[in-house]
């Protein structure tokens, strides 16, 4: 399973939430969609643990409208998946790594496992070098049994290039235009809940259950016209 079904021990720096600059268009999630399917993140105003990874509807919206264009997400059964995907794995955008039970080097919004994180990291061009220099033993092609022996050290210094909201929210976009077959794509764009189950089962890697399905029922929901 690539990811946990619960949030997640790691102390995580204090990243500036700067929103990035995009154009708006009608296709945008809003942050009324964003409360819609998650509703805890209307606000981080009472969060006392690890407050500084919370961050609200309105602060997500606009790196997530970012991650959606830039992996080329469109279709409502993607970002319902991909939106489900996040809320329920940070508890509402409340968490950005592995805290329970504090997996080293696990982490960003959608709380991807180590091998997973290193991939995204060498995939992205700004922390890609830093990456490289953090394992120089590991490559792009390293094995998830070898990447999984990396020291803890290295795991979290790797995870922390990608901690910053610009990366942070795009990671699930990445995980499904880079790391799942095209075919759970082009399933997810039906919008149905077979289309959903390929993705978790098969993609994802765990197991779908009715706190899942849940969720994506209410981003389906939300986002559909």
């Amino acid at each position: 399973m690539h990811f946990p079904t619960a949030i997640l021990s790691l102390a995580l720096s204090s990243f500036a939430v700067a929103a990035p600059t995009a154009t708006i268009s009608s296709s945008d999630v809003t942050p009324a969609q964003l409360v819609a399917i998650a509703p805890q993140s209307v606000s981080c105003a009472n969060v006392t643990s690890f407050a500084s990874e919370c961050r609200t509807a309105q602060q997500a919206a606009p790196f997530l409208n970012a991650a959606f264009a830039q992996y080329q997400t469109e279709s409502v059964g993607q970002k319902a998946a991909l939106l489900s995907l996040i809320a329920f794995e940070t508890g509402d955008f409340r968490f950005n790594i592995n805290h329970f039970p504090g997996r080293a080097g696990q982490g960003t919004r959608n709380l991807m496992m180590f091998p997973f994180v290193w991939k995204y990291a060498l995939d992205t061009p700004e922390v890609a070098p830093q990456a490289q220099a953090l394992a120089p033993g590991f490559t792009a092609s390293s094995t998830v049994g070898d990447l999984n022996n990396a020291s803890n050290s290295t795991k979290i210094g790797v995870l922390n290039l990608v901690l910053d909201d610009k990366f942070s929210w795009a990671s699930a976009s990445w995980f499904l235009a880079t790391q799942c077959n095209p075919s759970v794509s082009a399933a997810l764009d039906t919008a149905t809940e077979a289309g959903w189950e390929s993705y978790i089962t098969q993609c994802i890697g765990t197991t779908v259950t009715d706190d899942r399905k849940a969720v994506y029922t209410a981003a389906l929901a939300a986002l559909s016209p």
